[in-house]
């Protein structure tokens, strides 16, 4: 009948868009760790803890220098560092580190003092900031005359400053610094001031959603000069980080996403290089500042910071570049690789016929179909659900 008919069809359908499905997770996977194309290359990842910093004083420098610099045209910016040691969510396998921060802090000030003649360094409390001036005697540092380090407060502001450094300004339950912060700038507007590591989200919901909104508005109004966190995977059972990737902003470049070559990782040691002292366990395989992995970048825009769906579809967007990439560059060498890749694809999906010899035309037109599905934004926003 026409209704067995219809549903048939149906049937059919969902069948087709199924195994198109498989193919596409099966191919995503197989291409990310069995191709092995030159776009895996040194591309400008930081390698250690040290190139990102120079890599944050660099793009300091270009905003704060260029011929239109960003405090002519902006008051508000941030820079923030997430490695192992300054990311608090790596906090339970990585302690925070006062002397990684006091680091970053330390290495603003040539650009900061060229650009500004009265600095002060906003520490979450005095406690904070004497820790500062005790860490920097230590290790014979002297502070420059024109930066006083003190607490938050607007008492501690007046008209002959022109720069407030706060320095992992954070709100507490009970304690919202962002309130103090958004007192000093509206009363001194012309204030230029620089974020470090802060954490200015909020803990606790107050004023409505017209107190909200007022802060989302305030936060909205902080621009990056420089932003680099290790995206990691936590591996079961032993809960420890694994390195899958990284994400960047910097004034010349803006936002950047990379995927780590998942054959380069083999523990948790990778992340050791961004450290100053080891607390990884250690594997004889694992990247060094001197033998880093390989990355590529799955993600390029100047103003727009990658999503949580960008991060999450890394190894999807690495397969589909590799993929395009062995179509488009289809010299013979690739070719003939590409003979076995497909073989054991097929193997991979079930398929255990004996297809060494050679792909019929057919084949050849279910693989370019694979791709272009893969290249299909109703494919890839599917998969990203």
């Amino acid at each position: 009948s026409l209704f067995t008919a219809i549903i048939s069809v149906i049937n059919y359908l969902l069948i087709v868009h199924s195994f198109n499905s498989l193919c596409l997770q099966k191919y995503a996977k197989f291409t990310t760790s069995r191709l092995k194309l030159s776009l895996w290359s040194d591309i400008e990842v930081p390698k250690d803890y040290a190139d990102v910093e120079n890599s944050m004083v660099k793009s300091l420098q270009e905003a704060l220098r260029r011929e239109k610099p960003i405090a002519m045209t902006q008051n508000l910016f941030s820079i923030e560092i997430l490695t192992p040691g300054l990311n608090p969510k790596l906090e339970q396998k990585a302690s925070l580190s006062q002397e990684l921060l006091f680091s970053v802090v330390i290495s603003t000030f040539p650009t900061l003092t060229e650009i500004y003649s009265n600095i002060r360094l906003a520490f979450q409390s005095t406690g904070d900031a004497a820790g500062f001036q005790r860490h920097c005697s230590r290790i014979g540092f002297d502070i420059p005359e024109s930066i006083i380090p003190t607490d938050v407060g607007l008492r501690r502001i007046d008209e002959s400053i022109d720069c407030v450094v706060f320095v992992a300004s954070k709100n507490n339950v009970g304690d919202p610094v962002l309130n103090e912060i958004r007192s000093i700038c509206t009363t001194f507007p012309k204030l230029h001031c620089l974020f470090v590591n802060c954490d200015l989200t909020d803990r606790v919901l107050s004023g409505g959603m017209k107190g909200k909104a007022e802060r989302d508005d305030f936060r909205a109004l902080i621009k990056p000069v420089f932003y680099f966190r290790n995206i990691v995977t936590i591996s079961r059972p032993s809960l420890v980080p694994l390195e899958v990737g990284a994400m960047m902003f910097s004034t010349k470049e803006g936002w950047r996403l990379f995927a780590v070559n998942e054959d380069d990782i083999s523990g948790p040691g990778s992340l050791n290089r961004f450290m100053k002292q080891a607390v990884f366990w250690r594997s004889p395989t694992d990247p060094t500042a001197e033998n880093p992995p390989r990355f590529l970048q799955v993600y390029g825009h100047p103003t727009q910071r990658p999503s949580k769906e960008d991060v999450a579809s890394m190894d999807s967007a690495a397969a589909l570049i590799i993929a395009r990439a062995a179509r488009t560059n289809g010299a013979a060498e690739q070719k003939n690789e590409g003979i076995d890749i497909w073989q054991l694809f097929l193997e991979r999906l079930g398929f255990k016929n004996d297809i060494r010899n050679e792909r019929t035309s057919g084949d050849v037109a279910i693989e370019e179909k694979i791709i272009s599905a893969m290249e299909s934004n109703d494919i890839i926003e599917e998969k990203k659900t």
